[in-house]
């Protein structure tokens, strides 16, 4: 019973399986042709999506050459203003010229003017430089004259400082009674000073005649404070020893020391070293009879 069972069901299955089987050829059969009913609809899609990318790249090209179109009509209207404005400016600028022709016989006077002024102008400026040239070579003739005196007034301020030690420098030391002095007089030295003053001893009563209150205006030789050698006069102490206005004073102004004396470096403007000389009047004796150095 079993095998009869066993070889129905078999039957059975294999009948199932010849229809599954037909099944699956007409399902293959309806696939095939659906798949070349597809195939056909996306090769005609594709043939649509080509020509229409083919009419939109001709349409690109159209819209390209409508914008050069519109950009190159644009160029020529910026052309044509800018042509406009340079007819304008050359319309303004010819009537311009036009002004300045009718205005040359003016200019071509104003230029002889100029002309004549110039010419003018530079025969004074000639005449100038000889003039200044003259007045340089005065100047320096005179400079130099300067010079040379200053030097002769050198040479004479040590001579007679010289022939003052020579005369006066022992009497001078003995009258105010200097240990330096090589001797000592008995008297008060009656010695003249050249000037016809005479040289007395100075007291207490006398101090407001010699040596008290401010320099009286006087006029004069002002000798030398050393008997020695000075310091000889250049351009550049000229203000100092030679040149420049000279103090209003009179008199006779003696050297310090009979002998000679060091040089001494003017400080401050002051020929002599030291500060601002005290104010005195009268006649001003040497210090001592022997040679010393101002300190």
């Amino acid at each position: 019973m079993d095998n009869q069972r066993l070889g129905a069901t078999h039957v059975a299955l294999r009948e199932e399986l010849a229809g599954t089987q037909q099944e699956l050829q007409r399902m293959h059969a309806q696939m095939s042709a659906i798949q070349g009913d597809n195939e056909q609809q996306v090769r005609g899609l594709i043939e649509k999506t080509a020509k229409m990318e083919a009419e939109l790249q001709s349409v690109d090209a159209l819209k390209g050459e409508l914008q050069q179109a519109q950009a190159d009509a644009q160029t020529l209207m910026a052309m044509r203003q800018e042509l406009s404005g340079q007819v304008q400016q050359l319309t303004a600028e010819l009537q311009r010229a036009h002004a300045e022709v009718q205005q040359v016989p003016a200019l071509h006077a104003e230029m002889d003017g100029l002309r004549q002024e110039l010419h003018r102008a530079r025969n004074a400026f000639e005449y100038q430089k000889a003039a200044n040239n003259e007045q340089m070579h005065q100047m320096q003739a005179m400079e130099k004259n300067l010079l040379s005196m200053a030097r002769e007034v050198e040479k004479l301020r040590a001579q007679l400082a010289t022939a003052d030690k020579r005369v006066h420098g022992g009497a001078y030391g003995a009258a105010f009674n200097d240990p330096d002095a090589p001797f000592h007089s008995a008297g008060p030295n009656m010695y003249g000073d050249g000037y016809g003053n005479s040289q007395m001893p100075i007291n207490a009563g006398g101090a407001a005649t010699y040596g008290a209150g401010p320099v009286a205006g006087r006029a004069g030789y002002d000798v030398p404070r050393g008997g020695g050698s000075q310091k000889p006069v250049t351009p550049e102490n000229a203000a100092t020893y030679g040149a420049g206005p000279v103090a209003a004073r009179g008199g006779y102004d003696a050297p310090r020391g009979g002998g000679s004396q060091m040089p001494v470096t003017p400080v401050n403007g002051n020929p002599y070293g030291a500060g601002p000389t005290p104010a005195r009047g009268g006649y001003d004796v040497p210090r001592s009879g022997t040679t010393h150095a101002r300190r």
